[in-house]
């Protein structure tokens, strides 16, 4: 009974549990903050008491009675147990003083002797992102002062930190309630960096606009942000802008004389790009660098510098599913003949498609479905850039994936599934650029996969694009009446989705970036002219094209047609007859009609390999092999069975 309790409270739980994987769809956003610190028992900031200033000014009788006082170890100066029990190897060598103590609270010294004996670099390491200090340099990030404005145009000057390693930007929540900052809640799951465990907690999304406090004349950019009791620490940096000769005439977004604590917001990649530029002033090696912003020139880099702080900065968040959607999932049935089969066919989905669906005498073409038809898009261009250089340093180390995905993207152009285009702008709020990568698989040499999903500004192409209703079979109603009569058939539609045209309107959207990987080249600009991989809405169409000449060729191929919207799923066709002869001629009509809608059969496969003859002799790829995937299941054909194949791990220990 305990453990059926126990079971039932984890199955209960409102908040996720404690998983190491993260779950598929999730947004992983470098935003929040993990902070080791040891704060100083005399005047509260981040060092050790024997580094405190303060606490060194006093005399010694007044560090002891301070040090009684506050309760700490006479030998280490921390808390939480005395000098008898304190494992410090610390000893006072001053005086012959044989007594286990800290030497600043030794009563006979001088204080002239502790300036002597006073630390030059603490021990103390402390969690943070804005300035790393180790060794003799130190390197800035970049930072800005801006002024931040509500919908009323009420402002304050706050400051800024530009994190392009984070996903989502961020307000601290004392900003957002001083200027009454309003907007919905999400739920978002907070994790913190090589812990396990996390916190559930429901932030605001606030809307704001910033500008550059020197400079009235620049435009203001709108911000979408999350509410954050905290964003992260700041070190109280002081640059001698007078030293580096390269910034005298520059504009400046930070002047470095103001030692506020805290930033109060941080600019994400979802925003990034609409303040930062690519103009880059550079002085001596080991100089910083000033980058031109619309809040001014951002300095940052390596600064020469005196060892204060050794610090580290780890920053880590998630956001999930609202916590009613995940439970929804949990007890969503999916079994066969317990969840009713979705409907929707008369969705406006369908009802675009079928208004617009034409076949230009080659193959059909369609009209990509918007959730709102006034959808505007921002132009990603610079992250799409970002994600191709990112792309191009993880093959570098792979010289066969690099030529694979070079042969992949000239197969694109010889095919003519897209078309390359030389205006960067494209249509304003109608130009998407896709990010891309490559996929291996042991069943296919390589797949470039496009990320319809990719956000920026809070925004993504398939969140604009409707998915459209679901129109494939269950997959176990498909596998039992494949299993119903003794010949058993299948068949795989070649490069489904890109044997559907795309109308020339919608095609801005699935722009991408290309150069010859290795190459020097600036990079070309692409976009399909058929249906991609990767947009949400392709499923729905690709099946809807199928399913639309299937209907209207009824008469001439009703065998094929039967197949078509019975026992196809995606780009699968599984289906099973009793007699040779209806089989031979179901395969000569679902070829004849795929012909005709510009669609190709492939990777045949029977356990009667006779039926299969007049494809294989007219040219068309056959493998009839002893074993094949069936709707992710393992075919022996020969023997007609089906089976599961799993790997087991391997036993490193005696079992007794």
């Amino acid at each position: 009974m305990t453990e059926l309790k126990r079971r039932e409270r984890k199955l209960v739980s409102p908040f996720p549990s404690n998983r190491k994987t993260v779950p598929r769809g999730q947004y992983t956003i470098a935003a929040l903050q993990t902070t080791v610190r040891k704060a100083c028992f005399i005047c509260g900031k981040d060092h050790a008491l024997e580094n405190c200033s303060k606490f060194i000014r006093m005399s010694p009788k007044e560090r002891m009675v301070n040090t009684k006082w506050l309760g700490l170890c006479f030998l280490c100066l921390k808390k939480d147990h005395l000098v008898a029990s304190c494992e410090a190897k610390l000893r006072c060598r001053l005086e012959e003083y044989s007594k286990r103590h800290h030497p600043l609270i030794h009563l006979n010294q001088e204080r002239s002797s502790v300036s002597e004996n006073q630390p030059n670099t603490p021990e103390e390491n402390k969690v943070h992102v804005t300035h790393t200090m180790v060794g003799n340099r130190g390197t800035l990030l970049q930072s800005a002062r801006a002024r931040l404005y509500n919908e009323e145009e009420n402002s304050m000057i706050l400051n800024c930190l530009f994190d392009s390693g984070s996903q989502r930007s961020f307000v601290k929540k004392s900003v957002a309630e001083a200027l009454s900052l309003k907007g919905l809640f999400e739920i978002v799951n907070i994790g913190s960096f090589g812990s396990i465990s996390s916190e559930c907690l429901r932030v605001r999304r606030v809307k704001f606009w910033l500008t550059s406090v020197r400079d009235k004349s620049h435009r203001k950019q709108m911000v979408e942000a999350l509410c954050l009791k905290k964003i992260t620490d700041r070190l109280n940096v002081r640059l001698d802008i007078k030293q580096y000769s390269h910034f005298t005439s520059l504009q400046l977004a930070e002047d470095f004389t103001n030692l506020s604590s805290t930033f109060d917001v941080l600019i994400g990649l979802d925003y990034y790009y609409d303040f930062i530029n690519q103009v880059i002033m550079k002085g001596q090696k080991g100089e910083p660098m000033a980058m031109h912003s619309t809040l001014g020139w951002i300095i940052c880099g390596p600064t020469p510098g005196k060892v204060m702080t050794k610090n580290i900065k780890t920053l880590f968040a998630k956001v999930e599913d609202h916590v009613d959607d995940i439970l929804k999932k949990f007890w969503d049935m999916e079994a066969i003949g317990i969840k009713d089969e979705e409907k929707g066919i008369d969705s406006k989905a369908s009802q675009l498609f079928e208004k617009t669906v034409h076949f230009d005498g080659e193959r059909y073409e369609v009209q990509l479905p918007w959730s709102n038809e006034e959808s505007q898009l921002p132009n990603n261009y610079k992250q799409a850039l970002d994600r191709l250089i990112q792309t191009e340093q993880s093959l570098r180390r792979n010289p066969t994936k690099v030529q694979l995905y070079n042969n992949g993207m000239k197969e694109y152009l010889e095919n003519e599934f897209v078309e390359e285009v030389n205006d960067v702008q494209g249509r304003p709020g109608g130009t998407w650029y896709l990010p891309h990568h490559t996929v291996l698989r042991s069943s296919t040499k390589y797949r470039i996969v496009f990320d319809g999903s990719a956000q920026f500004r809070n925004d993504s192409l398939n969140r604009q694009l409707d998915p459209g209703p679901p129109l494939q079979h269950d997959l176990v109603q498909i596998l039992l009446r494949f299993r119903r009569f003794c010949i058993g058939l299948q068949a795989d539609i070649s490069k489904m989705f890109l044997q559907v045209g795309l109308n020339e309107k919608d095609r801005d959207v699935t722009r991408f970036l290309w150069r010859e990987l290795g190459s020097q080249e600036a990079p070309r600009i692409f976009r399909f002219r058929r249906v991609c991989f990767g947009l949400t809405c392709s499923p729905f169409l690709a099946m809807s094209v199928t399913r639309h000449y299937a209907l209207k060729h009824l008469q001439g191929f009703p065998l094929g047609v039967n197949q078509v919207l019975e026992n196809m799923y995606v780009d699968d066709i599984v289906f099973s007859v009793d007699v040779e002869e209806e089989a031979r001629e179901t395969v000569r009509q679902l070829v004849a009609l795929m012909n005709k809608g510009g669609y190709h059969l492939t990777k045949w496969v029977s356990n009667l390999g006779a039926v299969l003859a007049d494809v294989l002799s007219e040219g068309i790829m056959g493998k009839n092999t002893m074993t094949s995937k069936t709707l992710g299941i393992v075919w022996d054909s020969e023997n007609d069975e089906l089976a599961y194949r799993s790997i087991l791990g391997r036993v490193t220990q005696n079992v007794n």
